[in-house]
C-alpha cells in the first residue's frame, strides 16, 4: 500500500466473488489490532457508516434540514442521512501505520526487508525461480529463492512483464488506475470529529453532481476522496514521485464545504493549511477482482483489489500463504479469483 488510501474496511460490502475474503479479512483486522495493540499502533476503531443524500438547489423546496445530533461535525443537508454500516460491519485503520508496523512484526519474525529495485528474475534448468536480482545504493545483489510474489500494488503489471515477459501469466492483467487526489484535514482548535465514515451523493449549488467519502479518524482528523475527476497522470516508477493534482484539491476543497460545518475547518481551508496526497490503485483489466495464486512454477500473484486493497489485505496473506505452502485456499472461498 502506499499509505495514502482511506484506510476504510468493511465486512459485507462485497460481490460474491470476494465476500468471504472481505469476511475472512475482517475477522483479521480485528484478531490483529487486538494481539498487536492496533487502536494505538494504527489507528484501528470500528465505525458508524453513513449515506449522505443533499441537494443545495433546494433551499426552496419542502424538503427537510437533516442533521446528525450526535456527529455535530457533519454540516445538515437538505435531503436523507441513514445508516449503510455500524460497528459490527465497518471499522477503519490507517494504512500507512499499518502497513509500517506489519513490516516491524514480521521483522521480529525473521523477516528482512531489502529497499531496493528488483531488475531480474533467475531460473534454473528446470524452469524454476532459483533467486531474483536486487539493484540498491549498496549495488546489485543475488536473493536466493523458490518462489517469487509478485503483489506491487499498480505496479504488478508492468513489473511482471519486464521481469517474466511472457512468464508473466495474468499478473500482466494488473493496470494502474487513474490518479486520485486526496486531503487530510485536521479541525480547528477545540474540536473533535466522531468515529464515522460518511458516503456523499450531493448536488451543489451550481448543480455540478459530486460523490465524495469523507472518513474521520481517531487521530482527530478527516480524510477526503473523491475529487470526481479522471487524471491520466502515468503511474510514475517510485511511489515518491507521485504528486496530487492540484485541480483534485480544490475540488475536494467544495466537498469538504458541503459536509463539514463550516467553522470546525475555517481556517484550516482559508489557510490551505491541510495534508494534499495522491495514489493509484491496482486494477484487473479483465475481471474488475482480485488475482491469487500461481502464474507459473515457483511464480505468484496477488494484486488487483481496486479500492480494496487495504480491507482485503489480511485476508489476502493468509490465504497466498495457504496456495505457497498447502496447495490450497482453506479459510476462505476464493475459486472465482485464482489464476
Amino acid at each position: 500500500s502506499s499509505g495514502k488510501g482511506g484506510g476504510f474496511i468493511a465486512k459485507d460490502w462485497y460481490p460474491v466473488s470476494t465476500s468471504s475474503l472481505g469476511e475472512l479479512s475482517f475477522q483479521l483486522h480485528a484478531e490483529l489490532a487486538e494481539e498487536h495493540n492496533g487502536v494505538e499502533r494504527w489507528g484501528y476503531r470500528r465505525l458508524n457508516t453513513l449515506s449522505v443524500d443533499g441537494d443545495a438547489r433546494a433551499a426552496r423546496s419542502s424538503k427537510k434540514l437533516v442533521d446528525v445530533p450526535e456527529a455535530k461535525w457533519i454540516a445538515p443537508v437538505k435531503g436523507s442521512i441513514r445508516s449503510i454500516g455500524t460497528v459490527e460491519s465497518t471499522a477503519q485503520v490507517h494504512p500507512f501505520q499499518l502497513t509500517n508496523a506489519l513490516v516491524e512484526l514480521s521483522k521480529e519474525k525473521g523477516l528482512n526487508v531489502i529497499i531496493g529495485e528488483a531488475s531480474g528474475v533467475i531460473f534454473g534448468d528446470d524452469g524454476k525461480p532459483t533467486g531474483v536480482k536486487i539493484s540498491s545504493s549498496d549495488g546489485e545483489e543475488m536473493i536466493e529463492a523458490t518462489d517469487v510474489v509478485f503483489t506491487a500494488g499498480p505496479w504488478t503489471g508492468d513489473l511482471a512483464l519486464k521481469l517474466l515477459g511472457e512468464k508473466a501469466g495474468r499478473a500482466a492483467e494488473i493496470e494502474p488506475s487513474t490518479k486520485s487526489t486526496s486531503i487530510v484535514v485536521t479541525p480547528d482548535l477545540g474540536y473533535e470529529v466522531t468515529a464515522h465514515a460518511l458516503f456523499c451523493t450531493l448536488v451543489l449549488a451550481d448543480g455540478s453532481h459530486v460523490q465524495p467519502e469523507i472518513y474521520a479518524r481517531p487521530d482527530n482528523t478527516l480524510y477526503v476522496c473523491g475529487a470526481g475527476m479522471t487524471d491520466r497522470t502515468p503511474l510514475p516508477t517510485k511511489a515518491k514521485d507521485v504528486e496530487f493534482s492540484p485541480e483534485g484539491v480544490e475540488r475536494l476543497k467544495t466537498r469538504v464545504a458541503a459536509t463539514v460545518q463550516s467553522d470546525w475547518v475555517k481556517k484550516r481551508m482559508e489557510n490551505d493549511d491541510f495534508l494534499k496526497q495522491a495514489c493509484y490503485r491496482p486494477d484487473s483489466s479483465e475481471t474488475g477482482l482480485p488475482i491469487l495464486g500461481k502464474i507459473n512454477e515457483g511464480l505468484w500473484m496477488a494484486s488487483g483489489h481496486q479500492v480494496w486493497g487495504i480491507s482485503l489485505g489480511p485476508g489476502t496473506g493468509k490465504i497466498m500463504a495457504q496456495l505457497l505452502l498447502d496447495g490450497e485456499a482453506i479459510s476462505a472461498e476464493v475459486d472465482d479469483l485464482l489464476v
